[in-house]
């Protein structure tokens, strides 16, 4: 019998000492940070000094470019394209995010956010399970800046790849609510003021449900990693002798 190894932590940003600490006790030798704000479409590597000399840290697009012109761009209104290129030709780029926000993804809700980050990032996804299919990367622990959304759909696939159960998935993903609910005023105070609704500060299992149900519509999971993200069989096995263990 396989169960799947994981552990939860909450570290605040503002203290490199915590997370130096954690990262040296835990012995992680792999950090995998999902940005939406690299110019790259690949990862890209580094040694941040608050890190122990053991740890890298990998960068890895998610919920960036192709996310932004797909989930984003394409299915604004020409109306909404237009003032949001005189909102850039002023140099207003809040008012172009909360622009975007309020005509597209509050329409799309928590839902769709997922699923455009599901079926925008194949390459990142590659890249994420190439690394966890080497001992050499692991221990890796895996963020975003909230925790609970780009991390919450990659960590989900990952866990589905390795045959968990849906409801063990859900009810993981659901740990964020704990987590992040000392923080959570503050995080809807940031998501309103890029225009968003409520729904953004909450985690909702339906809503990755939702993700899951989208992408089972046309094909199965395993042709998603093996077709649409170009994962081989071999790193498939891989990652799932990687992150299980024997009991």
């Amino acid at each position: 019998m396989k169960v799947f190894s994981k552990n939860n932590w909450l570290i605040d940003a503002n203290e490199p000492y915590e997370l130096q600490k954690m990262l040296e006790e835990k012995g992680i030798r792999t950090v995998i940070e999902l940005s939406s704000d690299l110019n790259v479409r690949t990862e890209v590597s580094s040694q941040p000094k608050e890190f122990p000399e053991h740890t890298k840290l990998k960068q890895i697009q998610v919920g960036g470019g192709r996310f932004k012109r797909e989930g984003v761009w394409k299915p604004a209104s020409t109306a909404t394209k237009t003032l949001a290129a005189i909102d850039a030709l002023h140099g207003h780029l809040k008012e172009i995010k909360q622009r975007f926000s309020e005509q597209v993804l509050n329409r799309k809700g928590l839902s769709g956010l997922y699923i455009d980050y599901a079926e925008t990032s194949d390459k990142a996804l590659k890249d994420i399970f190439g690394i966890l299919s080497d001992t050499e990367s692991l221990p890796a622990l895996i963020h975003c800046e909230q925790g609970k959304d780009r991390t919450g759909v990659v960590i989900a696939l990952i866990l589905s790849a390795c045959g968990i159960d849906r409801k063990v998935i859900l009810a993981d993903y659901s740990k964020s609510r704990d987590g992040l609910h000392l923080q959570y005023d503050d995080v809807k105070d940031e998501m309103n003021g890029l225009g968003l609704k409520d729904e953004f500060a909450h985690t909702d299992p339906e809503a990755l449900q939702d993700m899951f149900d989208h992408l089972e519509k046309t094909s199965s999971l395993n042709d998603f990693f093996t077709e649409r993200c170009q994962i081989t069989p071999e790193v498939l096995t891989k990652v799932q002798d990687n992150l299980m263990m024997s009991q």
